[in-house]
């Protein structure tokens, strides 16, 4: 029994909690954070009202009667008494937040005494606040003395107190004071559109993709600055000081002010809706008045009172679009393009971006050159005009846009305003640019943009650039993708002269890929650093231009008879082989020459950079290469005789045993200097890898012969010297026979012959 009284009696309490609770909500008992948040507040009454749900606000003063009231209509706020004008929205909204936040200063608290002490019998002002449609204020408060920064305050059933003085204003019953002066209230970076429209006026300007632009009374890139600076100048524009600003009330009658339709200049803010409502706000500019030219009579929709503004640049508003404009000539970034279009002649070149890259469409279908693409794209994006002509001014002829020279067209990620999403080139193209005559006086370019045909522009002589030549203009450059490491041999001609490549199957130094070396005609070290450029410019071959799709006339280009052909072969991939031929230079680019690959049709150019490679030496021009302190002894050699020198123990250079001295024009100095150039010998040229020794060398019967020996590897040398040709001399590796010829430094090798007297008794 006494288990079931306790469960009745905690089930009592329990359900009693509940019902203590649910009365104090609905009979509206604060709970204690409620009572913690009030607690100092001057209003408490409005810590459970938004601000929003006040729709009047009365200012009064008791002394005198006056009174002013204001209504909220809207997102706006209304002086319905004792005029009806529209009120300043921040001011009422700043008083609203005030009070409802308004607290008792900290050092005053409650305050006893004969109100009249305190300025509050009568009060200097009375703030009352209301609720729409209610006849009894929400909250009143009384206003009285200022003391220093506080002033004396107490609401209606309320004690008195102190409170910041600045939170009860404005509190004057004057409505002047609480009037609108601004014709907008907006900010101006939360402005998406400006559209101005009057006698002798037009402009729209939208901002778009991160970008103003004109769109009336012709599309154009904007001038971001202008545009900025004719926003801020908007966002200022307010009646100016005193009761001047305000003109007339009550105005049926606009035509006297110049705001009746056929003569107001109409001015439409669309917001962006960042700060405020997105509702366009609307104002009129009117006539000067009378001997004031720098003012203008102005006034806001909705609204029947006119102001007098100061305009400033605003007064010039919509009259020259063109100073609102951009020099640029297009406005969207290369990511944003999809598709283009070029006209030139009777030629017509359209490209397309895929997901894989840009693809030629017309007039031959293949993948673009995405360098290519790139490079008009950067050129049409920087397009800056000089000076914009009207269009009347320039005579057809002279500008050539009658029939220009070219029509390029581009298309957005993004339609045209009116166009559906369908195939890309049945859209309408959101920028067309027509290219005239280039003006070689003027150094400029004439040209026009579709829907701007009033304007003729100054444009660089850059843009000829994006102009395509021939049918191939825009396809891919990059004629062969290919991993250099695979290319394993090389067959190069060069009119009379050929030689073959190979790479070694074995191993180089390090574990890497095998040695490099000349296999024919005769087997020699190749050049490495030669062949590396060689090899990565055959297997990253890149034409600099196409020339034309056919190659039926082979011979005006000089491919029938070239003067360069390289073939290289893969050890992996398709094709195994390709070759390149290399024709005449071209007369207008004579740093570039004709050629053309036998994997892919169509004749291209070759630059100046692949033509220094397919014409250096890639057998090694080392010729002797030894440290210069293993040399032991040098003999030179003349067609009667020898000296002979050898390095001593002190490792200085002195005449074999068996010398009379030093011969005539030897010391140790010029044996040492010998010995260097011996020991880094580079030709400067080869002239020959075999055969017998070329005419007027010199080398049939050398008029020197030079043969070092060497201590560490054990081994001797041979040098033969023959004539001397501009500072350089024909030079043979070996003591005799045919074989190949060089030119090396001369200087180093300008030694007195031996004589006879010169020679030593021991015979080497």
């Amino acid at each position: 029994m006494m288990g079931k009284r306790a469960t009745v009696v905690l089930l009592v309490l329990f359900f009693g909690g509940l019902g203590a609770l649910w009365w104090a909500k609905t009979a509206g008992v604060p709970t204690a954070d409620e009572r913690r948040a009030m607690e100092g507040r001057v209003l408490p009454q409005l810590l459970k009202v938004e601000t929003t749900e006040i729709a009047r606000i009365e200012v009064e003063d008791p002394g005198s009667g006056d009174q002013v009231a204001l209504e909220r209509q809207g997102d706006d706020w209304q002086i319905v008494a004792p005029i009806n004008a529209l009120a300043d929205r921040r001011k009422a909204e700043g008083l609203l937040n005030n009070l409802k936040g308004l607290q008792s200063a900290p050092e005053a608290g409650t305050l006893a005494g004969d109100p009249e002490r305190f300025g509050l019998e009568p009060p200097d002002r009375v703030i009352r606040l209301f609720r729409s449609e209610e006849q009894e204020p929400i909250a009143s408060l009384a206003l009285g003395d200022e003391l220093e920064r506080l002033r004396y305050v107490r609401a209606e059933g309320g004690p008195i107190t102190l409170a910041d003085a600045v939170r009860v204003e404005p509190n004057a019953v004057d409505p002047l004071l609480w009037r609108d002066r601004g014709l907008f209230e907006i900010f101006s970076y939360d402005v998406k559109a400006i559209n101005v429209v009057g006698p002798g006026r037009r402009l729209n300007v939208v901002f778009d993709g991160g970008r103003w632009r004109i769109v009336h009374p012709f599309r154009a890139p904007a001038n971001a600055e202008a545009i900025n600076g004719l926003l801020a100048d908007l966002a200022e524009l307010d009646a100016i000081a005193g009761a001047e600003g305000f003109a007339a009330e009550d105005v049926d009658d606009l035509s006297p002010y110049g705001l009746d339709p056929e003569n107001a200049t109409t001015i439409s803010l669309l917001p962006a809706g960042l700060t405020g409502p997105a509702e366009p706000q609307v104002a009129y500019l009117g006539s000067a008045p009378d001997g004031q030219d720098d003012l203008r009579y102005a006034r806001r929709e909705g609204q029947d009172d006119v102001l007098v503004v100061r305009p400033r640049t605003v007064a010039d508003i919509g009259l020259d679009p063109q100073s609102v404009r951009s020099r640029k000539v297009v406005d969207f970034r290369p990511n944003e393009v999809l598709g283009i279009r070029i006209e030139a002649g009777s030629q017509t070149s359209r490209l397309v971006k895929e997901s894989d890259g840009w693809m030629v469409r017309s007039p031959s279908e293949g993948p673009a050159d995405a360098i290519d693409v790139a490079t008009l794209l950067e050129t049409l994006v920087g397009l800056e005009s000089a000076e914009f002509f009207q269009a009347e001014t320039v005579q057809s002829e002279r500008s050539g846009l009658d029939a220009p020279a070219a029509t390029v067209s581009v298309w957005l990620d993004r339609p045209e305003p009116g166009d559906d999403d369908g195939p890309l080139f049945e859209r309408s193209a959101n920028a067309s640019l027509k290219i005239g005559r280039f003006d070689a006086g003027r150094k400029l370019v004439y040209g026009q943009l579709e829907r701007d045909e009033e304007t003729v522009l100054a444009l660089p002589e850059t843009v000829l650039k994006i102009i395509p030549e021939g049918r191939l203009a825009l396809r891919d450059r990059t004629l062969v993708r290919q991993d250099p490491r695979t290319v394993d041999r090389i067959e190069l001609t060069r009119g009379a002269r050929s030689l073959v490549l190979e790479r070694s199957a074995s191993p180089g130094a390090g574990g890497g890929q095998g040695v490099w070396q000349v296999v024919e005609p005769t087997v020699a070290p190749a050049d490495r650093l030669a062949t590396m450029m060689l090899i990565e410019g055959l297997a990253r071959l890149r034409a600099e231009r196409w020339v034309d799709e056919s190659e039926d006339e082979r011979s005006r280009f000089g491919l029938d008879q070239p003067n360069v052909r390289v073939t290289w072969e893969s050890e992996s991939g398709e094709p195994a082989a390709r070759t390149l031929v290399v024709g005449a230079m071209v007369p207008d680019h004579p740093e570039e020459a004709y050629a053309t690959i036998d994997t892919e049709p169509g004749i291209f150019t070759i630059g100046p950079k692949l033509l220094a490679v397919l014409a250096a030496e890639f057998r090694e021009r080392r010729l002797l290469a030894f440290p210069v302190e293993q040399a032991v002894r040098i003999a030179v050699r003349g067609p009667d005789t020898e000296v002979v020198f050898v390095r001593g123990d002190s490792g200085t250079w002195e005449p074999e045993a068996g010398a009379d001295g030093w011969p005539e024009g030897y010391d140790a100095d010029r044996v040492a200097a010998l010995a260097a150039s011996l020991s880094e010998l580079t030709a400067d040229q080869i002239v020959q890898d075999e055969g017998p020794m070329p005419e007027g060398s010199g080398l049939d019967a050398p008029g020197l012969t030079i043969e070092v020996r060497l201590a560490d590897p054990e081994g001797v040398a041979t040098v033969r010297l023959g004539s001397v040709v501009n500072g350089l001399r024909f030079a043979a590796m070996g003591a005799e026979g045919p074989g190949a010829v060089f030119l090396v430094p001369a200087e180093p090798f300008e030694l007195p012959a031996p004589k006879l007297g010169d020679r030593t008794d021991e015979q080497p």
